[in-house]
């Protein structure tokens, strides 16, 4: 009889667990993946920093379907990403945002280039789909369009506190600004001309380049003639490698404050420290290798692991955002407009910052300065600018 019993129980536990195993494949099956575009540049001299978005974003996607998917009006479906490459053109990028459109996602991760990612706004408003970008060209979220959410902090952040460390803290009054000529190296050149002339100084020399030139012997000779005690440079990861190969080879003893594109993981790779050794940097966060946080610098040890790529502050910021827009869905629903609205009012905190957005979509307000020691960034201060949170009814 005691034998019957257990035989029967164990039937019946089987038959439980095989039936709440049957119902939750079942369900699982029925919940199609909340689709997430990404356009972002994923082959050229561009696919230097878009490779690290795209490491952020999937390392935060694979966390949220490993979980169970996005919970709450999410209703715990997974994520499925929808991959768009920009390569290194606007018109591209328009193509490559309309194809993912055409997929019907529910939000859309951007480029880091901001002449990428201007073009690309008007589809965004007329999609009504939330846009998340990290580039720092300032004018993306002056153009009156509720959609676009800048996860790095603009050039008005950044270029200020650089600059007035330059001035302030290093002493320096003949200053030299060297940029890329297209949107995001005329947006950093404003911002520093705006903030010098706030110091009552005007730059001795201001130098161009177009985005894919090798050679920058005039341009650098030019700031030596000019008496530039340091050059503050805004460009791409490749330029401004050879750019700092070459002011070391012409000796030409001018140092550089650099934008975050010169510093991060994989602009770093480019160069060797004897070009860059000592020269002072704004970021939105520290590299995560060189984070004094023990949990981030476990994060980038995890990244690296997973997708074999040492990461920077590209794929913290985008793994930031990614987790920000689950967060989004996971309290509003998987609808374009409900994930807008959630963006603008939602304060998340990220691995080691605050995102919150102002009234244009400025997600990010501080920034750090650091210093480059044996390819390594050296924490040195770190500044915030005030905003307005995002009030607006829609």
């Amino acid at each position: 009889m005691k034998a019957r019993r257990r035989a029967l129980l164990a039937s019946a536990v089987f038959a439980l667990a095989f039936t709440s195993t049957f119902v939750a494949d079942v369900v699982a099956a029925d919940r199609k993946p909340i689709k997430v575009g990404v356009s972002i540049s994923l082959t050229s001299d561009f696919a230097i920093s878009g490779l690290q978005q795209k490491a952020g974003i999937e390392m935060a996607v694979d966390e949220i379907n490993r979980a169970g998917g996005v919970p709450g009006k999410g209703d715990h479906r997974p994520i499925e990403l929808v991959y768009g490459d920009n390569a290194m053109s606007p018109t591209t990028a328009v193509n490559a945002l309309n194809r993912i459109l055409s997929a019907d996602p529910v939000a859309v991760l951007l480029s880091i280039r901001g002449t990428h990612v201007l073009p690309q706004l008007p589809l965004l408003q007329r999609a009504k789909i939330a846009g998340l970008t990290i580039s720092g060209t300032r004018k993306i979220t002056e153009q009156g369009n509720d959609y676009v959410f800048r996860f790095y902090p603009n050039d008005g952040v950044t270029k200020p506190i650089l600059t007035r460390f330059v001035v302030a803290k290093l002493g320096k009054k003949k200053i030299g600004v060297f940029h890329s000529a297209e949107d995001y190296g005329s947006s950093g050149r404003d911002e520093i001309v705006k903030t010098l002339k706030e110091l009552k100084l005007e730059p001795v020399a201001v130098e161009s380049h177009q985005p894919t030139d090798k050679d920058f012997t005039a341009q650098l000779q030019a700031f030596k003639a000019a008496g530039a005690e340091i050059i503050l440079l805004q460009t791409f990861e490749a330029p401004s490698a050879l750019i700092l190969k070459q002011a070391r080879q012409l000796n030409l003893g001018v140092p550089f404050g650099l934008g975050v594109t010169s510093v991060g993981a994989s602009a770093l790779k480019l160069v060797e420290p004897r070009d860059i050794e000592g020269f002072y940097a704004e970021t939105g966060v520290v590299d995560p290798p060189f984070s004094t946080d023990p949990k981030v610098r476990a994060w980038a040890a995890e990244v690296q692991k997973r997708f074999d790529i040492v990461p920077d502050y590209t794929a913290q910021i985008d793994y930031d955002a990614m987790k920000m827009l689950a967060k989004a869905i996971e309290l509003y629903g998987p609808d374009r407009e409900a994930i807008a609205q959630g963006l603008h009012v939602l304060k998340y905190r990220g691995l080691d910052t605050e995102y919150q957005s102002d009234s244009t979509g400025n997600m990010n307000h501080e920034a750090s300065i650091v210093q480059i020691r044996d390819k390594k960034q050296i924490p040195v201060e770190r500044g915030s600018m005030p905003f307005e949170p995002w009030s607006k009814q829609r």
